[in-house]
């Protein structure tokens, strides 16, 4: 391969890496009601076990949330990891755990993203009602508003999903 091929390869990679972490990015942003701040919020993201945070919002957590590679549960940083690649009834426990934080840390803020719908290919549907008991200080993605009775007196959100 030809010098000109090798930099126009290169060239092609890093557009399409630089055009995943923008698309990311504005996703975090317009699924929620503002965009997460790393001086206030605590980024709650899904994750493997193994904490290899490579992709997706586990990659966003690793670059703007502090969260460390090789952990994948719990908080980590100003981040949350919720293991998501291990099954539906994982997931469940996970959330469990991660609601009674969020209750038992009541001044922090959760900037929770839509966990488990990613890489692990769950649908919104089987994962908001989920957080039906997640408290006040936890941020949901909006569409998740839609798809579960959760809080009562939340507007419907305009993203439906």
């Amino acid at each position: 391969m030809g010098l000109y091929a090798q930099l126009t390869l290169a060239a092609a990679f890093w557009f399409v890496r630089i055009l995943v972490i923008v698309m990311a990015i504005e996703e975090n942003a317009l699924e929620h009601e503002r965009p997460f701040n790393p001086a206030h919020d605590i980024f709650v993201f899904g994750s493997n076990e193994a904490g290899h945070h490579g992709a997706g919002a586990a990659a966003y957590a690793v670059k703007h949330a502090g969260a460390r590679m090789g952990q994948g549960v719990g908080r980590t940083g100003n981040a949350y990891a919720i293991v998501t690649m291990s099954g539906l009834p994982r997931i469940r426990e996970e959330v469990a755990h991660f609601i009674d934080y969020a209750k038992a840390h009541p001044k922090l803020s959760f900037f929770v993203t839509r966990i488990g719908c990613g890489i692990a290919g769950y649908q919104d549907s089987a994962i908001a009602p989920l957080f039906k008991d997640a408290p006040q200080n936890c941020l949901l993605p909006l569409g998740w508003r839609d798809l579960a009775e959760l809080r009562a007196g939340l507007e419907p959100s305009p993203k439906v999903y």
